[in-house]
């Protein structure tokens, strides 16, 4: 087609030139498509396994009425499992359709919850399958098995059976044996154990045993030495009558022979007089320390009237004002001096370490041989020591105090609580004074040996105090 320059409109040659541009078709060339590959054939399926067979049909359920059973309320229907038809509880039989009227029926339903009601089963897997009692067993009186409930442990049947002891321990009874050196000592012999018996009873049988004359006073003269070691301990000065008497327990429990059987008891152990002998001998160590500070405190202490004073003071004022400026603190305990005046004031030159207090410490522990209770921690011991001298000083100090000097017994809480006094004072001690304190007990542990006498000349002083 050829476009030529005419005059006429545009658009009449447009639509001139439009059937001819519709009634032709155009074509155009396409490039050949690639053939398809071909589809790989499908594996075989499996066959398929045989249904199993369908089991028989259940007989159709029968229906109780009321007038003919005594075991079900009326309207009720069991299958031949003998648990309820639901469907036929709830209204639903023939299929599962429920009756126009149901009126009557719906008198004997359990009431459940609306919520429950609208569920798509009507709530009836909360209903458990129904089965009769037992009525045959209640009519007599009897409760069925399965009614029966244990609230408690089963009954088991204990077996008895008798059981054979096995013999005693040899245990040991003591005997006295005199020693070469002519000291009484304490021996034991080993008796036969019982034969074996049998006995249904799991305690074990307790031995009596009696214990000779000599035995006995063997452990009284061992308690009586025994007694003394509370001295060197917290319990120097315990007054109390309950302290006492657990102080002489212990010395005479500690006195008695040891056995190897815990099966032995001793019938009597000592007497009573022999009990008041092992008490009194605590009353005699304690005596032995005052006696030491009455024989040298006017002396040690210069509590004699000299030339010197120039106070105008009697004799006996004298001694009850020198008395008197030492007690109202611990400067009797100290190394000390007074005055050119003798006024009162007294100047201490150094703590704890006045040598009449060594003194007595050293005449009670070595002269006397009781030096065998420093065995362990002599240090911390001898430290009791110093504060019961102490305590004893004080005691004497007081009785010089008054116009005419008497005799104190050491005994009572007053004389207890100035031991406290001075042990507190002592545990306070620090730096140079401690050290000092220390060097002053290393000099009596040093000294005291040289004080010692034989051992049988201090066993001759158990009821009389030799100085």
């Amino acid at each position: 087609m050829v476009l030529t320059h005419t005059k006429e409109p545009v658009s009449e040659i447009c639509a001139a030139a439009l059937p001819t541009l519709t009634n032709e078709s155009i074509s155009l060339p396409l490039p050949p498509l690639p053939p398809l590959p071909p589809l790989p054939p499908l594996p075989p399926l499996p066959p398929l396994p045989p249904l199993p067979p369908l089991p028989p049909p259940p007989p159709p359920p029968t229906a109780l009425k009321g007038n003919e059973s005594n075991d079900l309320p009326p309207t009720f229907r069991v299958d031949q499992n003998g648990n309820f038809d639901h469907d036929f509880l709830y209204g639903r039989d023939d299929g599962g359709a429920a009756p126009a009227s149901s009126s009557s029926s719906h008198n004997h339903l359990p009431t459940l919850p609306q919520f429950i009601q609208d569920t798509p089963d009507a709530g009836i897997h909360l209903v458990p399958a129904y089965k009769p009692p037992d009525l045959t067993s209640m009519r007599r009186g009897e409760i069925p098995h399965t009614d029966v409930v244990h609230i408690g442990p089963a009954r088991t049947a204990r077996r008895t059976s008798r059981q054979i002891s096995m013999p005693s321990t040899p245990y040991m009874v003591p005997r006295p044996v005199t020693t070469p050196d002519g000291r009484s000592t304490v021996a034991a012999d080993t008796a036969p154990a019982p034969a074996m018996e049998t006995s249904s009873s799991r305690a074990p049988r307790t031995n009596k045993i009696q214990i000779g004359e000599d035995v006995c006073a063997q452990i009284v003269h061992d308690a009586k030495k025994q007694v003394v070691r509370s001295i060197f301990s917290q319990d120097a000065m315990s007054q109390t009558p309950g302290d006492r008497k657990r102080i002489v327990n212990n010395a005479i429990l500690k006195s008695v022979p040891r056995f190897s059987s815990l099966t032995v008891s001793i019938n009597r152990i000592v007497t009573k007089e022999q009990y008041r002998s092992v008490s009194q001998s605590l009353s005699i160590a304690r005596g032995k320390i005052i006696e030491i500070a009455r024989s040298g405190v006017p002396y040690a202490y210069e509590l004699y009237h000299s030339g010197n004073d120039t106070s105008g003071r009697t004799p006996i004022q004298y001694r009850i004002h020198i008395v008197t400026a030492l007690i109202n603190t611990l400067s009797f305990m100290h190394s000390y001096r007074f005055d050119a005046a003798c006024d009162g004031h007294i100047h201490i030159d150094k703590r704890f370490i006045h040598p009449f207090i060594k003194h007595v410490v050293i005449r009670f522990i070595w002269f006397f041989r009781y030096e065998r209770f420093l065995d362990e921690s002599p240090l911390q011991k001898l430290r009791y020591v110093v504060a019961t001298a102490g305590a004893a000083v004080h005691c004497v100090l007081q009785e010089q105090g008054i116009i005419n000097p008497t005799v104190d017994p050491f005994s009572g809480l007053g004389h207890h609580n100035k031991f406290i006094e001075i042990i507190n004072a002592l545990d306070g001690l620090e730096g140079e004074e401690k050290i000092t304190f220390e060097a002053y007990m290393l000099d009596i542990l040093e000294v005291g040996p040289s004080q010692m006498r034989t051992v049988a000349e201090a066993d001759n002083d158990d009821l009389q105090i030799t100085l």
